[in-house]
């Protein structure tokens, strides 16, 4: 203010100019000197100026020096600060809480100001000594504290710093400034927890900077590579590197450097006992908070006992696919999560495809592209009731070791017989399965044409049938005329049942006529409709089989003796029987076969072609093929088409 009382702003502007320039202070008297002012206005001026808080004052003896205040105002520090500020008098009553405090709080400026710092809201900075500032006013300085609270959910941490505050008229009072270190803490949480990682890793985790050198080892790098972290942090990753794999490394890290992450890379390591492991490594760059790579991460994995079992794997394969390669039906077989193990050379000519292109492919996604449909593989219904499967199976059979089905492929438009089996290691775990199959696409279309033919038979007889009836004294005639045969063959069944013989007759094509009921008793058949019409070349052994058909082709007399093995569902029964050819005329109608008590001396069979060869089991078919294409048809065919002209005919009429 003016000499008359009014407030000069100038010279109070002047003042505190001046005080700037002299940061070491000034007297009321150099001040008034230098601005040419009374000493009685720059004493006023001062006054306004030390009580609004922008001078200070200090006492030099009596001297008193004023200076500029650096304190700033406590209206800017809290509308500015992004802190908790709460200020408190020496009965550690509320003065002031800033906006960004009371926002957190969630509750409103008038209830708290006034109120003591004990108020609920505040409960956490409960265990701050703050009345220790007011007993220790000479040596307590300002403390820094960490305090953490709940709240919405989250927990929270803060730094409080108390500082002791003078006010204005001179009152002591408290500021608290809480800092939220929220973030902090849970980072340095994540850090540890990392850590906490990296170091129960199984897989040897390695940190190093861009020049390679080591800062980090964890215990899965020590005992994978025999260095300790002591060791090894400091020290070049090039210790690690085979000399071979020198220029490897160098290029694999300068890619890492430029900001490529390798994956699953096989490569060689060194130990420190100098022993050369295997290992697969991922590499990457560590990036700080601008986006710039300061270091390089390795994770290491040891895979040299899987190495060696990929490769006796290899060998098992190869050996397997060996097997199979020459098997005359389409096969493969499969491991325990279904994919290709070995594809053979017949299923390359059936399906077109490879064994390149199919070996360690999942074999349910193969297996649709070639039916053109979806198909699970029959293995998967080893220990599953066959009604599981799904219908485009028929004809399913399953036994314990093994299962069997037909399938259509609509793609090649073909019948397949389909079966499964599983295989089991020495232990006698389940590791995979083998799938063989036949194309059966002939063979069911001479059965529907069977079947039409028996259809249209069936449908000529009936209409024949039709026609006799309405001539009743020709149906009475035919069947006067028939009835003598078929009590005939009726009264031969019987008799031959009397006698004490095991005897089976069978055509000339090996299918049973007829049983008589001891043989069926020993062979443990109940009905004998079970065995009629079934071939005795299925059921006996290879060499008895062969020395039956001998005679046929020889076309003797003579009967022929041997021991004969005929199998039963699951049971084998060691027969010696007695084999007679069965001719009318010239013409060979089939062969009678008899149990005897012993084979006769030096008859024993020995299955052997005309040049002396011996015969396997996988060539009995292609002999009774040869025999039935060497035997004349005009000596046969007249009494088959007689036989089986009377079968029909008594067949429909009985």
């Amino acid at each position: 203010m003016s000499e008359n009382g009014v407030f000069d702003r100038d010279k109070i502007t002047r003042i505190k100019t001046l005080l700037k320039f002299n940061p070491k202070g000034l007297t009321i008297t150099e001040i008034s000197q230098k601005l040419k002012l009374s000493r009685i206005s720059v004493s006023k001026y001062l006054d306004i100026l030390l009580i609004s808080g922008q001078v200070e004052r200090k006492m030099y003896g009596v001297a008193k020096a004023f200076f500029l205040s650096s304190r700033v105002p406590i209206s800017a520090m809290l509308s500015f600060s992004s802190d908790f500020i709460l200020i408190l008098d020496n009965n550690l009553q509320i003065l002031q809480i800033n906006d960004n405090f009371l926002k957190f709080l969630g509750i409103d400026k008038n209830s708290l100001l006034g109120n003591s710092i004990s108020h609920p809201a505040l409960h956490f900075l409960k265990g701050l000594p703050l009345q220790s500032f007011f007993e220790k006013k000479t040596e307590q300085k300002e403390i820094n504290i960490e305090v953490s609270t709940p709240h919405n959910g989250i927990q929270y941490y803060f730094r409080a710093k108390v500082i002791p505050t003078v006010f204005d008229d001179g009152s002591q009072g408290l500021t608290i400034i809480l800092e939220n270190i929220t973030e902090n803490k849970q980072s340095d949480r994540i850090k540890s927890f990392l850590a906490a990682i990296v170091q129960s890793s199984n897989e040897g985790i390695i940190g190093k900077d861009l020049a390679g050198k080591i800062l980090s080892w964890n215990r899965a790098a020590e005992d994978m590579f025999g260095f300790s972290a002591e060791e090894m942090i400091g020290q070049n990753i090039e210790t690690l590197v085979p000399e071979k794999y020198k220029m490897e490394f160098l290029r694999i890290f300068e890619r890492v450097k430029g900001g490529e992450t390798i994956t699953h890379f096989e490569t060689k390591r060194m130990k420190k006992d100098g022993e050369t492991i295997d290992v697969s490594l991922t590499i990457s760059p560590i990036y700080d908070d601008t986006g710039s790579i300061v270091a390089i991460a390795t994770i290491s994995r040891d895979i040299t006992d899987f190495n060696k079992l990929r490769e006796e794997l290899r060998i098992k394969q190869e050996k397997l696919q060996e097997i199979i390669e020459f098997l005359p039906d389409p096969t493969f077989i499969v491991d325990r999560n279904k994919n290709i193990l070995g594809w053979n050379r017949a299923l390359e000519d059936f399906t077109g495809i490879k064994k390149q292109e199919m070996i360690g492919k999942y074999a349910i996604n193969r297996i649709k592209s070639i039916s053109g449909t979806y198909r699970p593989l029959l293995i998967d219904f080893l220990t599953k009731p066959k009604e599981k499967l799904p219908s485009i199976y028929s004809s399913v059979k399953k036994t314990k070791d093994s299962i069997s089905a037909e399938l259509y492929l609509p793609r090649k438009n073909a019948y397949i017989w389909v079966k499964a089996s599983p295989l089991y290691d020495q232990e006698g775990n389940f590791i995979g399965g083998i799938e063989t199959f036949k194309d059966i696409s002939g063979w069911k279309q001479a059965e529907q044409s069977l079947k039409k033919s028996k259809e249209t038979i069936a449908k000529e007889t009936e209409d024949k049938i039709k026609a006799v009836i309405d001539e009743n004294t020709i149906l009475q005639d035919e069947l006067v005329r028939h009835q003598g045969p078929l009590n005939a063959r009726l009264l031969l069944e019987k008799g031959l049942d009397l006698f004490d013989q095991k005897i089976l007759i069978i055509d000339y094509k090996g299918n049973i006529k007829y049983v008589s009921d001891i043989m069926a008793s020993h062979l443990g058949i109940e009905k004998k409709e079970e065995i009629i019409d079934t071939n005795i070349f299925n059921i006996i052994d290879t060499k008895s089989s062969y020395s039956i058909l001998q005679l046929l082709v020889n076309r003797t007399s003579e009967p022929i003796a041997i021991e004969s093995t005929i199998s039963k569902n699951q049971d084998k029964f060691v027969i010696p029987i007695t084999v007679n050819l069965l001719k009318q005329n010239e013409d060979v109608l089939g062969f009678v076969i008899t149990e005897q008590d012993g084979l006769l001396p030096g008859k024993e069979a020995r299955p052997v072609t005309s040049d002396g060869v011996e015969v396997s089991e996988g060539r009995t078919q292609q002999i009774i093929n040869k025999i039935l294409i060497t035997t004349p048809l005009f000596t046969i065919l007249p009494n088959l088409l007689q036989l089986l002209t009377t079968t029909v005919e008594m067949n429909l009429l009985a």
